[in-house]
């Protein structure tokens, strides 16, 4: 540790003084060790021959480091103290993950002369209902028709290379609010569908983060907003609409409106001729049962995206796996939504995400706050940037 170094081995003097040491997840806290910084946090990072996993395919190491800085920082923002400063732990860019995602506080109800200021997205176009109806956007407005409030499909734009380069379109079901419309959900169902958003929330992170890190690519963000509502002119089950591009669905259940909203984004995606697509969202509670709360279902027509994606999850502790061993009371939904939406996006390279199992966090993990989580963000992140690395495919003739 260098700060033992910085305090001549009184730190460890008084870390032995105090009992064993940390486990993982564990923080301990030294006040006046040295007069430059007045509390200390020494935290346990486990087993130090932490690497590598190839049975659960994730690097133990990093996730540690995480998990570690994330319980050091929480005991330390206990204390209301307004500058904190994190070592490296020997990978400074999981060091700062958990540091930064500890520390993240929702604050959206606070008084706004406490609020953090948030940069603003400076490129974008929203679209109203007559641009939707205008490009047969059928399935979107479909699911829209229950709710007093208007829907908006929403475009952000990046572009961090030539113009000429075909862009990465990501695509994020963006439902403001899920009651299941006419096939009404449960109550205890409802409880989190405010974050049935989780995928578009998701995209707009993702870009922002593109942007910030100014990467050598062209991305899209396409994201379908409304509201799945019961009333009065809501859709009924066994209403057929026609989607953007010309194929007939028959809605046999309107609380799997997430399929609509995506069928006719991924139309429009196609017009950009993306070297990729990659939609994510919330569509299917059975993921839960099926991968376990830990992992996004990723569905993918390219064997070079499934590895791609699973390299970034490595990366991120975003665990991906193959299938859990039990899965009681749970069906195929997952599977057949993402053949449904497979017919929409021709023979374009594709990536389908599902992350409802994933949209809340329960908070045991130390260094993401109970609510909703924001994944598979970091991942998604992760996944494109190995595009920045790599060489352009196709420019302007």
């Amino acid at each position: 540790m260098k700060y033992n170094q910085y305090t001549c081995g009184h730190l460890v003097e008084h870390l032995k003084a105090s009992g064993p040491i940390p486990k993982l997840g564990e923080a301990r806290l030294f006040f006046n060790v040295e007069p430059t910084f007045p509390v200390v946090a020494v935290v346990g990072l486990g087993h130090e021959c932490y690497g590598y996993n190839k049975n659960e395919e994730r690097d133990e190491a990093k996730e540690a480091i995480r998990v570690g800085v994330g319980a050091g920082c929480r005991a330390l923002q206990q204390l209301n103290i307004s500058k904190l400063y994190v070592e490296n732990f020997g990978h400074a860019e999981s060091a700062a993950e958990g540091a930064a995602l500890a520390l993240w506080v929702y604050q959206d109800l606070k008084n706004p002369s406490k609020k953090t200021r948030v940069p603003h997205l400076g490129l974008y176009d929203d679209c109203d209902w007559e641009w939707a109806k205008e490009n047969n956007m059928n399935a979107f407005l479909a699911v829209s028709k229950g709710s007093f409030e208007p829907p908006l499909f929403l475009e952000i734009s990046y572009s961090g290379c030539d113009p000429c380069i075909d862009p990465i379109v990501l695509v994020g079901k963006g439902i403001t609010f899920d009651s299941g419309g006419i096939c009404l959900k449960k109550h205890e169902d409802m409880e989190h569908m405010r974050g049935d958003m989780a995928g578009a929330a998701c995209v707009v992170s993702t870009v922002r983060a593109i942007a910030s890190l100014r990467l050598p690519v062209n991305v899209r963000g396409l994201i379908p907003l409304c509201e799945n509502m019961p009333g009065a002119s809501a859709t009924k089950p066994g209403d057929i609409v026609r989607a953007m591009n010309g194929k007939s669905i028959l809605i046999a259940n309107t609380d799997y409106e997430g399929q609509l909203v995506l069928a006719d984004a991924l139309c429009y995606a196609l017009k950009y001729k993306p070297k990729v697509i990659v939609d994510v969202g919330t569509l299917t509670k059975e993921m839960k049962g099926v991968i376990g709360p830990a992992a996004t279902g990723a569905f993918t027509n390219n064997d070079n995206l499934w590895a791609s994606i699973k390299a970034a999850s490595i990366h991120t502790e975003h665990v991906s796996c193959d299938l859990a061993n039990l899965a009681e009371g749970f069906g195929g939904h997952s599977c057949t939504t993402a053949a449904f939406l497979r017919e929409f996006i021709c023979d374009f390279n594709w990536l389908h995400l599902d992350s409802y199992g994933v949209m809340v966090e329960s908070g045991d993990t130390t260094y993401l706050r109970k609510g909703m989580s924001g994944r598979p963000t970091r991942t998604l992140i992760e996944f494109i940037a190995q595009f920045a690395c790599k060489p352009p495919e196709k420019k302007c003739e």
